[in-house]
């Protein structure tokens, strides 16, 4: 079946009105109106013209990716790993100054045969175009992996990601984590699947797989294992994970990792498993910082993380014409920040009546795979998270993807009418678009950005990059 045959499909289950999860009515909205309505062809070709602009500013402007320790470590792998080294039986340290699995590596050398890299752009446009599938995986997961009344956020979500700055800053690095978002999307498509044996065998194998890419994935991971079981365990659920597949899976995702399982457990950890426990209850970390992030990188809030503060200010006035400042970069800020604040707001003022359980706001609806997932990442993730992790760098919810732009495409379904509903997220699509355009004119007219943590971007640095002596 083709895309547009999907897309089809799509309409017509929403125009049929397929029995909503159980929670609260979403079928009539704050102003008595159908949040439902069947997409028309405009949009369905909408949403295809987004996989297209986000594809386009992913390869745009190739020379001008970041290329420091990590990057330049990656690329030096992939040059001498099973060529003139031994493949390795580790990856490269974490910030929090473990080693990672060899996993993270073999992806580089996976992607490094496929498309013969052998330059760090080309090695950069390999992550690039795996993320364009995991963009064309998302769209078909919207249109095919999830129940009908959730389909159009679903579809929103994808749209945004497509054109969102931050998720485009991260696609383009020779970076383990820039590699994450394609596996993330297969296994939402075996996570939801689970109550059948090839799909709770997936899901076990991918999410050992998750963590080994990046450590994060280990914890989403146990998040969601453990919402999901609560969920089964309390009724809450319609599917029934298929444990025993799961565990099989789970055990073949742990013989590509057997070399760092015996490195781990040979480190010598400066406390035990029951110290480490304890300290959560003597010195609590919980702090807000994942849900500042969770909610303001879906929005495109987040670029003082790659330009810094001071050339922040100064990607504000861009563009220039004839030299002079036009501010339209904050401008679009500030007309972002208006849309989800009005959107989050009559959220609230919707909700504010009608009596949500303390099970309900942990776990999601009753009935709904969504909900669970959202529940999973935004409750459950950010609290292992925020418990293990000190300082939370944003890069630790790219794990996530895409549930923070899921999250506020159904804060805006739920606030506003569905004609509403559409032009505002269009308006916000294309505010992001403005940004992200912008953010990678500003990397290139100015070489990238050399105050901050991108840096000189590789096609301008004379000499490239080389790592520091050995002492």
């Amino acid at each position: 079946m083709n895309l547009k045959k999907r897309l089809g499909a799509a309409e017509s289950n929403l125009h049929q009105g397929d029995a909503p999860p159980a929670g609260p009515s979403v079928t009539e909205n704050p102003a008595g109106q159908t949040s439902f309505l069947p997409l028309s062809r405009n949009w369905r070709w909408f949403f295809v013209a987004s996989l297209l602009v986000g594809a386009v500013l992913r390869v745009s402007f190739g020379g001008d990716i970041e290329f420091k320790y990590d990057e330049w470590f990656m690329f030096d792998q992939t040059q001498k790993a099973g060529i003139t080294e031994p493949l390795p039986t580790l990856g490269m340290e974490s910030a929090v100054g473990v080693r990672n699995p060899p996993l993270s590596i073999w992806m580089f050398l996976a992607l490094r045969r496929v498309f013969f890299s052998t330059t760090p752009p080309e090695l950069a446009r390999a992550v690039q175009i795996l993320n364009i599938l995991a963009l064309a995986g998302l769209l078909l997961f919207a249109l095919r992996g999830v129940e009908a009344r959730w389909r159009e956020p679903w579809l929103w979500a994808f749209a945004l990601v497509c054109v969102n700055p931050i998720a485009i800053f991260l696609q383009r690095k020779i970076w383990a984590q820039s590699t994450l978002p394609l596996f993330c999307v297969l296994a939402l498509w075996a996570w939801s699947n689970r109550d059948r044996r090839p799909g709770a065998l997936l899901w076990g194998l991918l999410g050992i797989w998750l963590g080994q890419i990046h450590l994060s994935g280990f914890i989403f991971t146990l998040a969601l294992v453990i919402w999901t079981a609560a969920s089964e365990a309390l009724g809450q659920s319609n599917r029934k994970t298929a444990w025993g597949p799961w565990l099989i899976g789970l055990g073949l995702g742990l013989l590509t990792m057997l070399s760092w399982l015996d490195y781990y457990f040979h480190l010598n950890h400066q406390f035990s498993w029951i110290r480490f426990f304890l300290r959560w209850f003597s010195y609590p970390q919980l702090h807000s910082m994942y849900w500042q992030v969770w909610v303001s990188d879906p929005l495109g809030l987040g670029l003082t993380c790659s330009l810094g503060d001071r050339e922040f200010l100064e990607y504000l006035k861009y563009p220039l014409i004839a030299g002079n400042p036009t501010g339209l970069m904050g401008m679009v800020h500030v007309v972002i920040l208006g849309l989800a604040g009005a959107a989050f707001l009559r959220f609230l003022l919707r909700f504010w009546r009608q009596p949500v359980s303390l099970q309900c706001l942990i776990l999601g609806r009753s009935g709904s795979d969504n909900s669970l997932l959202l529940a999973a990442a935004f409750t459950g993730y950010g609290i292992l998270l925020t418990l293990n992790v000190g300082l939370l760098p944003r890069h630790y919810l790219v794990i996530t993807f895409p549930l923070e732009w899921l999250w506020w495409t159904w804060i805006f379904k739920e606030a506003f009418p569905a004609r509403l509903m559409r032009w505002m997220l269009l308006g916000l699509w294309g505010c992001q678009l403005i940004l992200s355009i912008g953010y990678l004119g500003y990397i290139h007219v100015n070489h990238g950005a050399p105050t901050g943590d991108y840096g000189v971007a590789y096609q301008f640095q004379h000499p490239v990059f080389t790592p520091p002596p050995q002492n």
